[in-house]
């Protein structure tokens, strides 16, 4: 495969990962803001962020024990065992792709991706000015676009991993900031010591250190 193509296939996997991150963890947007609008993630860091943790399932594995070990969720057998599935399933190309840090955090320009949703009436952007005098950019899915997801759920039942994936990252972003959630990313040093261009390390032991830790205390209870 050449890099033109490999550059398209790469496009069309996170046209289908927006969609799905769009249908499952978008909040419900207010009736007036876009006509058919039926999901809305507000803002582009947020986006960024939700995304990393869906193509990274080490990082989500540890904000979901970490959630647990804080008591931000209760312990549950389902969690845990959930976050040991994240830790050792090898998954493939299309699943999980590191992200190449760029200035401020792991970044890759979503232009293309969310432009194939828009040519398609799938999604929409719209900048809402800030009180800061700002313009935040606002991810819309339209009526269209989650039937269409619908559609391809029904086609590819093998994408019900991506409905997966991005209900968990919505339950674990709640209504945090995009900058709010970028902050929690930095805590790890593997992630904020990464020098601009090079590919974030993974931080599987330390999760499943703390998965080990957490498992103790549920044998303990």
């Amino acid at each position: 495969m050449n890099e033109n193509a490999r550059a398209r296939e790469a496009d069309l996997q996170g046209v289908v990962r927006l969609l799905f991150l769009l249908d499952r963890a978008g909040d419900r947007p207010e009736r007036e803001e876009v006509p058919e609008a039926v999901r809305v993630i507000r803002s582009e860091l947020r986006v960024q962020a939700m995304d990393f943790w869906m193509r990274n399932p080490d990082y989500l594995a540890y904000e979901l024990l970490e959630e647990i070990r804080s008591c931000r969720r209760s312990l549950s057998d389902s969690d845990v065992d959930l976050a040991a599935s994240l830790l050792g399933e090898e998954e493939p190309n299309l699943r999980h792709c590191r992200m190449v840090k760029f200035l401020f955090g792991a970044y890759e320009a979503i232009d293309n991706r969310l432009s194939i949703l828009i040519a398609r009436s799938l999604a929409d952007l719209r900048g809402t000015e800030l009180p800061t005098g700002g313009i935040r950019s606002d991810f819309y899915l339209l009526a269209k676009g989650e039937e269409a997801a619908r559609k391809l759920l029904e086609e590819e039942p093998v994408m019900s991993w991506y409905v997966d994936r991005a209900v968990l990252v919505g339950e674990i972003a709640g209504t945090s900031s995009g900058n709010e959630l970028k902050k929690r990313q930095y805590e790890r040093h593997e992630y904020a010591e990464t020098r601009n261009g090079k590919r974030i390390g993974a931080i599987t032991d330390p999760a499943r250190e703390l998965l080990n830790e957490i498992r103790t205390r549920r044998v303990s209870r």
